[in-house]
């Protein structure tokens, strides 16, 4: 995932790369910045010793709000890891040395990486008792859930965490088996976009209020979205989310089954209705509930179709 850096801590970072050196922000300006927030401040780890970093930037003060420190004597995982004991706090965003090289801003947007030295399903484990004591829903914030959706290892950390998952979120205790499982890989299947992963996280929560049985034996779930939508607008709310979050989440929710089946009709219509950012996420996540049902054919189609736009 790209994170929308301010330009002067973006210039920092770029310009201990571009002398050969690794440079991230850590800790809690990564947090704040993933969950949607504007960090006071920002502090940057470099493998350069401290006399480079000065000459870098040939001996004038970085921005007042820009702290650049020296981690030389360790690689960068071992250095975010330090000192953290398993926290959120060990992750940091940035460049990584040998990457200065690229020949298009396009090509150098694609070196700026994620580190988590945990993979996820350690920091969460480790992180929870301490950011949440209580474990229960009034303990459960916002910040906390959306750094571990974005995480890359989420489906694991899901399946694997999933009592303090259901004691944060109680909704989730209403899934059976087929449900729940579909939950954790459609969460894991999707790009790291966090109202899409809100989504797919809350899209099942209506379908035990809705279920009903053909004659036939087959499963029917009418009205499951709109019923999805109000879940997950109560969670979100208790979660203490951003309204704006809050409501491309529900649009999300209420929308999807309109692309499910759509024809080339159908889809010139909905760009009427949608802006091509919104119809995206709407492949994307489609694509994602495919691939966690098995239908590989359908994923790809609305993979395709995301990429078409």
């Amino acid at each position: 995932m790209i994170l929308a850096l301010p330009n002067q801590v973006r210039e920092v970072l770029t310009k201990l790369n571009l002398r050969g050196y690794s440079a991230y922000i850590h800790g809690e300006c990564v947090r704040m910045m993933i969950t949607g927030q504007t960090p006071l401040d920002f502090d940057v780890m470099s493998d350069a010793e401290p006399k480079r970093i000065q000459a870098v930037f040939e001996h004038k003060p970085v921005p007042g709000f820009v702290r650049v420190t020296s981690y030389c004597d360790a690689d960068e995982k071992a250095a975010l890891a330090r000192g953290k004991t398993f926290t959120f706090d060990a992750i940091g965003y940035g460049l990584k040395a040998g990457t200065n090289d690229r020949n298009s801003e396009r090509e150098r947007e694609r070196d700026w990486l994620m580190l988590d030295p945990w993979n996820g399903e350690d920091a969460l484990r480790n992180s929870l008792p301490v950011l949440l004591p209580d474990r229960t829903p009034e303990s459960a914030r916002h910040a906390d859930i959306a750094v571990i959706l974005l995480w890359k290892s989420i489906s694991d950390v899901l399946a694997q965490c999933d009592a303090l998952f259901t004691a944060l979120l109680p909704e989730l205790g209403m899934l059976d088996g087929e449900l729940l499982e579909v939950t954790r890989k459609s969460v894991g299947y999707s790009s790291p976009i966090l109202e899409l992963r809100y989504a797919l996280l809350f899209c099942q929560l209506g379908k035990p209020d809705c279920h009903s049985r053909t004659p036939d034996g087959r499963d029917l779930y009418h009205g499951h979205a709109e019923r999805s939508r109000i879940y997950a607008s109560r969670i979100m709310k208790r979660l203490g989310c951003p309204d704006e979050l809050r409501l491309r989440v529900e649009d999300i929710i209420k929308a999807y089954e309109k692309v499910q089946y759509a024809d080339e009709a159908d889809i010139t219509r909905l760009s009427e209705s949608y802006s091509a950012d919104e119809l995206k996420t709407l492949w994307l996540f489609n694509s994602a509930l495919s691939r966690a049902n098995s239908d590989e054919k359908s994923a790809m189609m609305y993979k395709k179709r995301a990429k078409g736009l």
